[in-house]
C-alpha cells in the first residue's frame, strides 16, 4: 500500500535467511526492477553495502543494511525479559561512536518486535533503527533552509508578478485622485504609491536577473519578454530531444533516453582494455616550473577560501542545491569552515564531495 502510493525507489527488507527465490517473489508483487539479498545460512550476522546513485541529481552515497542480533542500546529500548547489560552493546555503541552515527528521529512506537507471548512472558524490544553521518545531516539542513527560505519569500512578498499588477492598479488610482483634488495629503499617497510599486518592479528585476543567470543588467530594465525567452531557451538546449543508440536507431521517449543513457555511460567506464602506451603525454610541453607546480598544489587556507567566495557573483543562478553565491558570503560565519573542509578534502582526496 505504502509503496502504491509514494512509489519508492529503494525498499530494504530487515530480515534474515530471505533466499534470492523470496526475494524475487517480493521484487515481482512491489514491482521493483531489481532484488538483491545476502544470505548466509550459517551466520546470523548479515550485512549488505550498497552504492546508490541519484540518477538526476548525480549523488552518490552509501547505504549499509547490517542484521546484527544486538541487545539494545538503553534500556527504555526494551520491556521484559533479561536486563541489559553494558557488556552487550559495548561494540555495538564504539561502532556507531567511531562512525560518528546519530539517529534518525521516528514517529509511532519506539518497539519494532514483540515475541508474540502474553503478560509475564511479553517482551517488547527496539531491534531495527536507521543511523546517518554529519554528511547526511548537512544534506538534509541544506533542504530545510532551501524550503524555508522558500516558505518565507512567499510570505513575505507573496507573488512578486501578481502583486507588482495589484501595485499599478493602486498607483494609477491615487494619480486620479491626486488629480481630482490636488492636495497635500493626496500628494503623500500618490508618492507612497510609486514607492511600493517601485519596489516590487526592484523585485521582478532581481528574479529575473537570477533567473536568465545573465550577471549584466540595466537597472530599469522592463523588458521581460526577453528574460522569458533567455529562460525558455536555456531549458530548450538543455532538454534532449531525441538520441541514437550504438544500433542507429533514433529514440525520442523520455523513458527510452534515459535507459540508453545509462546504458552507455555505464559501458563506456567499466568495460576492460588492454593497456597500452601513449608516448604522447611525454612530448607535452612543460608550461609551469616545480615552484609554480607547489604552489599550485598547496593546500589553501581559510582567507584564501574566503576570498574566493566573495569574489562570487551573488546575483547568477543558483547551483543544484538551489543557493546562489549570495547565500555562501551573507552566511560566511556559518558555512565557511565546512566549505573549507570540503576544498581541502578535495586537495588531498581529488574527489569533490557533492551536496545537495
Amino acid at each position: 500500500m505504502l509503496h502504491n502510493v509514494h512509489k519508492f525507489s529503494f525498499i530494504a527488507l530487515l530480515e534474515p535467511f530471505q533466499d534470492n527465490r523470496h526475494i524475487n517473489k517480493y521484487r515481482r508483487r512491489l514491482r521493483m526492477p531489481f532484488a538483491t539479498s545476502n544470505c548466509k545460512k550459517y551466520s546470523t550476522d548479515q550485512q549488505l553495502t550498497l552504492n546508490l546513485k541519484h540518477q538526476t541529481q548525480q549523488h552518490t552515497f552509501y547505504v549499509t543494511i547490517v542484521y546484527a542480533n544486538v541487545v539494545l542500546l538503553k534500556e527504555y529500548q526494551k520491556i521484559g525479559g533479561l536486563p541489559v547489560e553494558d557488556i552487550d552493546h559495548e561494540d555495538f555503541d564504539c561502532c556507531i561512536e567511531t562512525c560518528e552515527l546519530s539517529k534518525v528521529q521516528y514517529k509511532g512506537s519506539p518497539f519494532t518486535w514483540w515475541n508474540g507471548r502474553a503478560g509475564s512472558d511479553c517482551i517488547f524490544e527496539r531491534l531495527d533503527r536507521i543511523l546517518i553521518n554529519q554528511e547526511i545531516t548537512f544534506k538534509e539542513n541544506i533542504k530545510r533552509v532551501k524550503t524555508a527560505l522558500t516558505r518565507w519569500s512567499k510570505v513575505t512578498y507573496g507573488d512578486i508578478f501578481k502583486q507588482l499588477i495589484i501595485r499599478e492598479d493602486i498607483m494609477r488610482i491615487k494619480e486620479k485622485l491626486f488629480e481630482d483634488v490636488p492636495n497635500e495629503i493626496n500628494r503623500a499617497v500618490l508618492q507612497k504609491a510609486e514607492a511600493e510599486f517601485k519596489r516590487y518592479l526592484h523585485f521582478e528585476e532581481i528574479y529575473w536577473q537570477q533567473k536568465a543567470g545573465y550577471e549584466w543588467f540595466d537597472n530599469g530594465e522592463g523588458n521581460t519578454r526577453f528574460f522569458h525567452s533567455i529562460v525558455k531557451g536555456r531549458r530548450k538546449r538543455l532538454h534532449l530531444q531525441r538520441i541514437q543508440n550504438r544500433q542507429g536507431v533514433w529514440l525520442e521517449e523520455e523513458e527510452a533516453i534515459v535507459v540508453e543513457s545509462i546504458d552507455f555511460y555505464q559501458k563506456q567506464f567499466t568495460q576492460e582494455r588492454d593497456a597500452t602506451d601513449f608516448p604522447l603525454p611525454r612530448h607535452n610541453p612543460t608550461l609551469i616550473n616545480a615552484e609554480e607546480n607547489s604552489i599550485l598544489c598547496r593546500i589553501p587556507e581559510l582567507e584564501e577560501v574566503k576570498n574566493v567566495v566573495f569574489k562570487l557573483n551573488g546575483d547568477s543562478a543558483s547551483g543544484p542545491d538551489g543557493l546562489t553565491g549570495r547565500f555562501y558570503q551573507s552566511c560566511w560565519d556559518i558555512v565557511g569552515i565546512d566549505i573549507l573542509a570540503l576544498v581541502q578534502d578535495f586537495f588531498q582526496v581529488e574527489t569533490l564531495q557533492e551536496y545537495e
